[in-house]
């Protein structure tokens, strides 16, 4: 090979190699024989953050201070003396921090040494963070007292566990290899209770097809034991590669389940007692009045729908007409400490009497410390009060009827007391405010009193000598009341009757046969009260009630009813797998007998917030609970000013959605900041190849537009590397990209400082991809125009590049006080490549350039755009 031809080759092939070191990530230097700098590429400087040109040719001692005290001077001085290679792992010593850690390789160069440096900080970093993590996990499954166990399954459905914890033996009384055989096998069927085996695979169908977190409780034979223990699982499915990864936790919960049964038992028990009494139950505090406790029926005596209406308001203001009636019960309480069949009026919520039959006493409450408490039942005898008024009056007529008969026998009395006696008859029955009617034995209406002709709209003549099946709404009704008096003598219930106008309404009716003093049957009477409004209401409540009910059960949430003392007052919700434990158990306690410190403090927060009127009390929370892991939110609400609504929803799933697209948005993070990396290397391998052209030209104009060209490809690799060293990937900063690429011209037409001055004014500002790609081409070719055209032979001067926001408008211009713009030529219209690339960018831009020439050189472009300097 010709000589000339081998020297070229091998000036190419050390161009290429100078190139990649100088654009590789790792730190190459060079040491002569004495430890002096020789070289060191542009990682390395990076790393020093000094000038190349002050620490070329000084001492390692000079560079790093104490350096002849570290490990890696003893093996720089080893590898000198023996030329073996050595690599070791610590730091360079340019950044001594945490992240200065780099995997070196140190080797004999001639009568020096090379040094190549791998920056293994981040390595580091992750194989920490696994070690770590590692000794977590096995002190976690070490001090468990459950089995923890990792199972995978395939694409064909192949089970194959993959680890089991040692507790195994423990809690299940098999060892885990033993176990691992028989799961493979039907044996293991034997080992479950029958009840629960189809139900465990089922919930593992269940987990194959949604791939969701789920939790079973099971009854397990453990050998050698008669009886089954009980056992919690909770299941996690991961997918993993092409397998779904199952990871499970089992623990023995024999005794909790047993307790909980028996809490739950007993607590049942009792409240089925309480609730489901057809007396009213109830507890009221003897000195304040207040209502501490009461059921559903209690509720009704006084007309109220619910409970809900009574617990915590005063009875002495609420339930009696006067305070006298209260404290003559009182005081009788406290005299006899108990009372039974004690008759008692009361008030209802609609200002009604009636009248109750008490049975109750004094008690003591460890929740009521220094209380007295009435504690007791109710029965509402106000028909039967009402019946023993009634039977009175029917007496009172009875005896009448006797008085007129004996009369009318004797015929004795004179026609003036006949008529007396009729007249304070019918002033009785008449000032009734019932229905009063009477019939003969052929069933002709013979009495018919006022409150009868206002309730029916007869008048007494419209009626008088009229069947009396007239009254009733059909031929049924009446036949049922005649078959009872003809049966038992008497009649007592509710019948429909039917008013003049045809209207029909329900009463409540109490008749009887009559009989003279022989004991023969003349006639019949009856006894009656309108009550539609009563059975109006009733169906009101029922409707209510269901509608209520309908609303609960619709709702995926938990309602709680909590007061001021932060105390369970109600609990309402359709979805009892969110609670911890059974609604029941929450009443009467504070939310600190159940909750962890964390939640409770927030949670009293949100509770005295809302007291305050304080509306949108929303409180993000997660919590692990006995049935479920989650996140949940709670909304405060205020009722009054000792209660507040709680509405708690389970937000598992949003959350979980969340942080999957926080993973997925730093998956495209990482991909984007990857292809900025790829493209800005790209762009660097394509201007090492145009200066490796350049090396085999010799025409100096042609040298000149490759290394222009090369010039503009560094620009908008800049904008490449400067996206993916930021977390930006949008905006570019540009006054930093601008320093850099003034700097790299500088140093690209090897221009001094001695000589140009570089004078940079910018504003923080950042551009997008779009603009800042453009904006540093055209920045580019206007700053290497002046470098090559506006100082020539060496002459001084300065070369200003400034870049601002002025009015909505992004001003770039660049100045210099050279030689200036020749007058004769047009800069819109030149044979020059690069001023025409300018006006084609400032068109691309809808932008404007100007030129002014007059001490040097000033181009001025302005464009309009939004300023961003986040």
């Amino acid at each position: 090979m010709p000589e000339k031809k081998i020297k070229n080759f091998k000036e190419v092939k050390l161009t290429l190699l100078e190139n990649f070191i100088n654009s590789s990530t790792d730190v190459y230097v060079l040491y002569d024989e004495n430890l002096n700098l020789l070289d060191i590429n542009k990682s390395g400087i990076k790393l020093t953050g000094k000038n190349k040109k002050n620490i070329i040719g000084k001492h390692i001692t000079k560079i790093f201070k104490n350096v002849e005290l570290t490990e890696r001077y003893k093996v720089y001085k080893k590898v000198l003396k023996t030329g073996k290679t050595t690599v070791l792992e610590g730091s360079l010593g340019y950044k001594p921090t945490e992240h200065d850690y780099f995997n070196i390789h140190v080797f004999k160069v001639d009568k020096g040494i090379g040094i190549i440096a791998r920056d293994i900080s981040e390595n580091k970093k992750i194989e920490k963070k696994i070690i770590e993590e590692k000794q977590k996990l096995e002190l976690i499954l070490n001090s468990t007292s459950g089995i923890t166990y990792y199972s995978t399954i395939d694409q064909n459905g192949n089970k194959k566990v993959e680890f089991m914890s040692p507790k195994t033996k423990e809690l299940l009384g098999i060892e885990v290899n033993k176990y691992l055989k028989i799961a493979q096998t039907p044996q293991i069927k034997n080992y479950f209770h029958p009840d629960d085996f189809l139900e465990i695979v089922k919930k593992n169908q269940q987990l194959l097809k949604d791939k969701k977190p789920l939790s079973m409780v099971y009854r397990f034979k453990k050998p050698g034991i008669k009886n089954y223990i009980w056992l919690e699982e909770t299941v996690v499915p991961k997918k993993i590669g092409n397998k779904l990864a199952i990871f499970g936790i089992s623990r023995d919960v024999t005794n909790e389940v047993m307790d909980k049964q028996k809490i739950k038992y007993n607590e049942e028990k009792y409240r089925n007692l309480f609730e489901r009494n057809l007396a009213g139950v109830f507890r009221t505090n003897i000195k304040t009045g207040e209502i501490l406790d009461c059921n559903d029926s209690f509720a009704k005596i006084f007309q109220f729908k619910s409970k809900k209406e009574l617990i915590g308001k005063n009875a002495a203001k609420l339930l009696y007409f006067t305070n006298a009636e209260r404290e003559k019960y009182v005081k009788d309480l406290r005299k006899k400490k108990q009372l039974i069949n004690y008759k008692l009026r009361h008030k209802t919520k609609n200002n009604r009497e009636v009248w109750i039959l008490a049975n109750v006493n004094i008690v003591s409450d460890a929740n009521y410390p220094n209380t007295e408490i009435i504690e007791g039942t109710l029965t509402n005898i106000t028909q039967i009060v009402e019946l023993e008024r009634k039977a009175a009056k029917t007496l009172i007529v009875e005896e009448t009827n006797k008085v007129l008969q004996n009369e009318v026998r004797k015929r004795v009395e004179t026609e003036k007391k006949l008529l007396q006696q009729q007249q304070y008859t019918n002033s009785i029955i008449n000032s009734s405010l019932d229905i009063i009617c009477a019939s003969d034995k052929n069933n002709k209406i013979i009495e018919f009193n006022k409150a009868a002709q206002i309730v029916f709209g007869y008048s007494e003549k419209e009626v008088i000598g009229k069947p009396a099946t007239m009254l009733y709404a059909n031929k049924k009704e009446r036949e049922r009341v005649k078959n009872s008096l003809k049966t038992n003598k008497f009649f007592t219930g509710e019948v429909i009757n039917k008013r003049k106008n045809g209207e029909t309404f329900v009463s409540y009716l109490s008749g009887s046969l009559l009989y003279n003093e022989k004991k023969v049957q003349i006639g019949a009477m009856g006894v009656s009260r309108d009550i539609t409004e009563l059975k109006a209401a009733e169906e009101q409540l029922k409707n209510s009630l269901e509608r209520n009910k309908a609303i609960v059960n619709a709702l995926p949430d938990i309602i709680f009813r909590i007061n001021r003392e932060f105390v369970f007052l109600d609990v309402l919700t359709n979805n009892e797998d969110l609670l911890a434990f059974p609604k029941e158990i929450f009443l009467g306690k504070k939310i600190t007998d159940f909750f962890p410190i964390c939640f409770v403090k927030k949670s009293k927060e949100c509770i005295k917030k809302a007291l305050q009127n304080q509306n949108n009390i929303i409180h993000e929370y997660s919590l692990n609970t006995p049935k479920k892991n989650g996140y949940f939110e709670a909304r405060y609400a205020k009722i009054n000013n000792n209660e507040v609504l709680v509405v708690i929803r389970d937000i598992t799933e949003t959350k979980l959605a969340e942080q999957e697209l926080k993973n997925s948005l730093a998956e495209k993070e990482i991909l984007l900041k990857e292809i900025h990396h790829r493209v800005k290397n790209n762009l660097q391998v394509i201007s090492s190849i145009l200066n490796l052209q350049s090396s085999f030209i010799k025409d100096f104009s042609t040298i000149n537009i490759l290394k222009e060209s090369q010039n503009r490809i560094k620009s908008m690799a800049f904008i490449h590397e400067s996206l993916y060293q930021n977390k930006d990937f949008s905006n570019v900063n540009f006054s930093d990209y601008v320093s850099n690429l003034c700097n790299t011209l500088f140093y690209t037409y090897n221009t001094s400082d001695d000589f140009v001055k570089l004078k940079l004014e910018i504003s923080p500002i950042k551009l997008s991809i779009d603009n800042a790609i453009p904006c540093g081409l055209i920045i580019n070719e206007l700053v290497s125009n002046a470098l090559k055209y506006a100082f020539p032979n060496n002459r001084k001067g300065e070369l200003a590049i400034r870049v601002f926001f002025h009015k909505n408008q992004l001003r770039i211009e660049v100045e210099d006080n050279g030689i200036g713009f020749p007058e004769n030529l047009n800069f819109r219209n030149t044979d020059s490549l690069g001023l025409q690339l300018v006006i084609t960018l400032v068109e691309q831009l809808n932008a404007e350039i100007e030129l002014i020439s007059k001490e040097g050189c000033k181009f001025a472009v302005k464009m309009n755009t939004e300023p961003n300097t986040k």
